[in-house]
């Protein structure tokens, strides 16, 4: 809540949003301070020549060498450089409706239309490279007019070229979700103060002194506050499921219920629920500039980006790449400088012989370290016959100073968590390595540093749903939009904002390959599984050729697209339909052909089914055939067994004793 604090003398500002915004930004910049520092200071110090000695030490060496060799500033790049080969895409899903499957896929082409014409690559990498450099970094949701002549609201993404411009308060997380309040204050010229805004009120900002930053001589700071109310609504869910804010709409829906004869709809429960309102305004020191406007949003649309992250009993830290390598980069240069010092200063590797052998050359000896000479001459000494002049070893690197400097480059290897195996163990040469291998060796060896692309993602998702929750808002009347998808084809569809009423979505963004990468990978797969299998290449020449990168290749499709619906063998987009227009009259004599050989596939179908049922025919009889002789074979079987039984009985009884019949 605003103070309304005002510095003795200052004029009263005209408006209470002033006050407050005036108030939140100096309670900021105190409670920022730290960040703020650092993150000018590693700026300064990975991109800024001279700046990675500090004063001091530059004044204990006050003419002797002070160089510079920078290492940091490599490694920032490379993180940057990695950024740039993967590229987040964004998914849009329906929560609570399986029937909005087809908006959420409106509205991530819708999104990724509103990025595409908001430039919102750049912006993204403009942002990266400060939140790997500095700490974080910001950009912002805006509505625009569509042109000049219309009174249809667009969104677009924006960048925030500073971001030590950009406040937000305690309440926001790392990426700004949840921020009550926010302030974007930079700062203009008098001039062009004067041209937007008025001479008048320019003329009331002259003050005697610098107002805690707001004014000075030459530039006024103008700020744009965004401030989170509530405002309390009564929800009435109905015995049908249906939710209505209690008022005169859910007692005109009641009332046109009895009307149609539905007694039965009734109110089951109510409750009481604060909507959030985000209140817009632009200010300078006293006025109130632009504003204040209310928006139904569910976030303040400004995102921020930070680096690394961390929350030390309540005190934010936001880190770059380098905060903790300025110290071995200040050693390395010292250790460097003091090495080519001692070098430097070093004589140079003299001749040494007689004073005799030089007595009569005196003048081409002494220049003998400035002048190439093709011969020098000497005189031998006889004192000393075996002997001639000959030059000293060179001075040496001294080996302590050659040590310290590796073990400085290696501390800020280390340091900077950045060793990357895609630079230090290339592939051999001729090795292939698909777009999916390299983002995973890419990854592997940039573990340690992955936390940046990471936040980079999730600072996308949050940027969605703030453009989701906008839409409404501002796309409130039914029109024909252009939507992209992920390989940035578009299409032009009808969206009506009311098909996101009582709808829910949820955002997710993956992080992989850009989609050239994905398309060139996915063409060298689709030729070997068409090597594999032609029916591949027989049923879907048009995908084949969507995914070359050539000139031509968006011809190429077309042509082959339509020569397939014409076979009828796919079916036409829409637009395709709308394009190729109803189809030609056929020709008689193909449609001729045609009957001729449906006839005579009619007849051929009709023969082959007269051969099959004779021929299902034969084979019963051949097979009732069979187990007639079967059962007449059984039964000859049956009858010799018998007459095998009664000739063993006979001859058993004809083997058998007699015994006398005693009664004879």
């Amino acid at each position: 809540m605003a103070t309304n604090r005002r510095r003795r003398g200052a004029p009263r500002p005209e408006h209470e949003l002033v006050a407050e915004a005036k108030d939140f930004l100096s309670e900021r910049e105190g409670a920022e301070s730290r960040n703020r520092e650092a993150f000018v200071e590693d700026l300064r110090f990975a991109f800024v020549p001279g700046e990675q000695w500090d004063e001091m030490a530059r004044q204990r060496r006050l003419g002797r060498p002070c160089y510079s060799y920078n290492r940091v500033v490599g490694a920032i790049n490379q993180v940057v450089g990695d950024q740039r080969l993967v590229r987040p895409t964004g998914t849009v899903r329906a929560v609570n409706n399986r029937e909005k499957v087809g908006v959420a896929l409106t509205l991530a082409g819708l999104i990724r239309d509103i990025e595409a014409q908001s430039n919102a690559e750049d912006i993204y990498d403009h942002a990266f490279k400060f939140s790997v450099a500095g700490g974080w970094s910001a950009w912002r949701v805006v509505p625009e007019y569509a042109d000049d002549v219309s009174f249809d609201q667009v969104l677009r993404i924006r960048r925030i070229r500073n971001p030590l411009t950009t406040y937000f308060d305690a309440q926001a997380d790392e990426f700004g979700r949840g921020a009550q309040r926010v302030v974007i204050a930079d700062r203009i010229s008098r001039s062009e103060y004067e041209a937007k805004y008025g001479e008048d009120r320019a003329s009331s900002l002259q003050m005697p002194r610098d107002w805690g930053g707001w004014v000075d001589k030459n530039e006024v700071r103008v700020g744009e506050f965004y401030k989170v109310t509530y405002r309390e609504k009564r929800l009435a869910l109905l015995s049908d499921g249906r939710v209505f804010e209690a008022g005169d709409a859910l007692k005109a829906e009641l009332e046109r219920a009895r009307a149609n004869g539905i007694l039965d709809l009734t109110v089951l429960q109510e409750r009481t629920v604060k909507q959030p309102i985000i209140v817009w305004a632009k200010i300078d020191a006293l006025h109130l500039l632009e504003g204040p406007i209310e928006y139904e949003y569910r976030h303040i649309p400004v995102v921020r980006l930070p680096g690394r992250y961390i929350n030390i009993e309540g005190e934010e830290l936001f880190q770059g790449l380098i905060a903790h390598a300025k110290d071995p980069q200040r050693t390395y240069n010292y250790d460097r400088s003091a090495m080519l010092e001692t070098v430097a200063l070093s004589p140079r590797a003299p001749f040494v012989g007689t004073a005799k052998m030089f007595k009569n050359y005196e003048d081409m000896w002494r220049q003998a370290n400035v002048r190439n000479y093709a011969y020098l001459p000497f005189d031998p000494d006889p004192d000393a016959p075996q002997m001639k002049p000959e030059r000293q070893p060179g001075p040496e690197v001294p080996a302590a100073f050659m040590a310290l400097a590796q073990h400085d480059a290696e501390d800020i290897r280390h340091t900077t968590g950045h060793i990357n195996p895609a630079v230090e163990q290339p592939t051999r040469a001729g090795d292939a390595e698909s777009g999916r291998a390299l983002f995973g060796r890419l990854m592997v060896g940039n573990s340690e540093s992955y936390e940046f692309l990471d936040n980079l993602g999730k600072a996308i998702k949050f940027t969605h749903e703030i453009i989701i929750s906008m839409i409404p808002v501002h796309m409130t009347t039914e029109r024909i939009v252009r939507i992209l998808g992920p390989d940035d084809r578009e299409n032009f569809v009808r969206f009506d904002p009311a098909e996101l009423r009582d709808a829910k979505f949820d955002v997710t963004v993956t992080l992989g390959p850009s989609y050239a990468t994905t398309r060139m990978e996915a063409l060298d797969r689709l030729l070997e599984a068409s090597e594999r299998m032609p029916i591949i290449a027989e049923e879907a020449p048009d995908i084949i050729v969507r995914n070359m990168d050539v000139d031509g290749a968006d011809e190429i499709e077309r042509r082959i697209r339509r020569r397939l619906i014409l076979e009828g063998r796919i079916q036409p987009t829409p637009q395709e339909a709308e394009e190729m227009g109803p189809a030609p009259p056929p020709d008689p004599t193909q449609v001729a052909l045609r009957a001729r050989l449906e006839a005579q596939a009619q007849r051929d179908a009709a023969s082959a089914q007269k051969y099959e049922a004779e021929a299902a025919a034969r084979l019963a009889e051949a097979r009732n055939a069979e187990r007639r002789e079967a059962a007449e074979l059984a039964l000859v079987l049956e009858e010799i067994r018998n007459l095998r039984a009664e000739t063993a009985k006979l001859i058993s009884e004809a083997r058998a004793p007699r015994i006398p019949d005693a009664t004879r």
